[in-house]
């Protein structure tokens, strides 16, 4: 239930929400017939001042999902991954001026990082990009954690539509950039405005296939949630005591 204290798992300590990860994910065997089974897990945990014990048995989808790090970020490892179905208390903490600055720069960064990953492993897209359909979601969720939830999305939509501006893409600002580079390596002599039509169509039809490629990911997503949901079903009709509140 929301507040409790997971103590332990199998009797490995729990000192912080990684090692929770740690100890449940890996909690499955496979079936001759290629099928995923669940092993059940020993929970220890603390509801007020009480401990108590169960045993949880932990749902295995066939989707695979981003393996964590200990600073909860997501490797460039995807992996079937079993869950017990929590989540952990974020605990908003103040920090100095000069931390918050440094965040706020080096962000932009990190997305710039991210989008030379999935430059480099384009497997990573499917799971980082998304349409219209995405944005409403993650939009609602905002909605419903919070006024800072909400600013937090604000200033990354910002920060990515402006990266995303600079990609040198005619008719986007780095398109532009771009072809004045190429002026300047030439001379100074401008492009013929055939050419430049000719680039700024070849950018347009891009960016129509960025465009439909977003939505058919949305699509596609959606698909996936949809099983996942019917898997997740079918795992708690078979184990009615084990229906999860989250995820973890």
């Amino acid at each position: 239930r929301e507040g409790d204290r997971i103590i332990s798992v199998d009797g490995n300590a729990v000192n912080e929400f990684y090692d929770l990860i740690l100890g449940v994910r890996g909690k499955f065997t496979e079936n001759a017939d290629g099928t995923l089974a669940p092993v059940p897990v020993d929970v220890v945990y603390q509801r007020g001042d009480e401990q108590q014990t169960a045993t949880v048995t932990p749902l295995v989808l066939s989707e695979e999902f981003p393996v964590l790090d200990r600073d909860m970020e997501p490797t460039d490892e995807d992996a079937i991954q079993a869950k017990i179905g929590v989540s952990p208390v974020f605990e908003m903490v103040p920090i100095s001026m000069g931390a918050a600055v440094t965040r706020a720069v080096s962000l932009p960064f990190q997305l710039v990082g991210s989008l030379g990953k999935m430059v480099i492993k384009p497997e990573t897209v499917k799971r980082n990009v998304g349409g219209p359909a995405t944005m409403a979601r993650i939009s609602s969720a905002a909605a419903k954690s919070g006024i800072l939830s909400v600013l937090l999305m604000a200033g990354v939509l910002s920060i990515s539509l402006g990266v995303l501006n600079l990609l040198p893409i005619p008719p986007m600002d780095g398109g532009q950039m771009l072809i004045a580079f190429v002026e300047l390596f030439r001379g100074g002599r401008r492009l013929s405005f055939q050419v430049q039509n000719s680039v700024i169509t070849a950018g347009m039809f891009l960016l129509i296939a960025l465009m439909l490629g977003t939505i058919l990911m949305d699509i596609q997503r959606e698909a996936t949630s949809n099983k996942t949901q019917e898997e997740i079903a079918q795992q708690t009709q078979d184990d009615p005591n084990g229906e999860p509140e989250g995820e973890n």
